[in-house]
């Protein structure tokens, strides 16, 4: 699967995301599918969230909302992307996978932020998607 993005979105997001620090902080991301795995990412919808050090906190009907914006200017929403400032990796976690299934996300975001011992921050981004629920079947 491939994501494209511009690089100076990606590094406005980063900015996002350190002026936050340590909480999370979440956007949704509009664009298109482009190809059987390739989605491109356009806008970086910066929706009403509290942020805290280990989760974010959004109304549902914001993503809805968004969801319906987007499609009256010619995207569709793609999923979010949303940071874990207190993690050691960028693997979503399970609420995350909960998330990205039930508002039906083609990818989702994690940016890690990393605090070195200098007190320099960094922050590293990876996509993920998109999430299925696979049903078991039992023989």
């Amino acid at each position: 699967m491939k994501v494209l993005v511009s690089p100076s979105e990606i590094k406005k997001f980063k900015r996002r995301v350190l002026k936050a620090f340590p909480n999370e902080h979440m956007e949704l991301l509009w664009g298109k599918k482009i190809g059987k795995d390739e989605y491109q990412v356009f806008i970086f919808d910066k929706i009403p969230h509290i942020g805290m050090p280990r989760t974010v906190y959004y109304d549902s009907d914001e993503f809805e909302a968004s969801r319906q914006f987007a499609k009256e200017n010619g995207y569709v929403l793609l999923g979010s992307v949303h940071s874990h400032p207190q993690c050691a990796d960028v693997a979503p976690s399970e609420q995350d996978y909960d998330d990205a299934l039930e508002h039906g996300e083609m990818i989702s975001g994690i940016a890690l932020v990393e605090v070195n011992q200098k007190g320099r921050r960094k922050v590293t981004i990876r996509f993920w998607g998109p999430l299925q629920q696979v049903e078991p079947v039992y023989f």
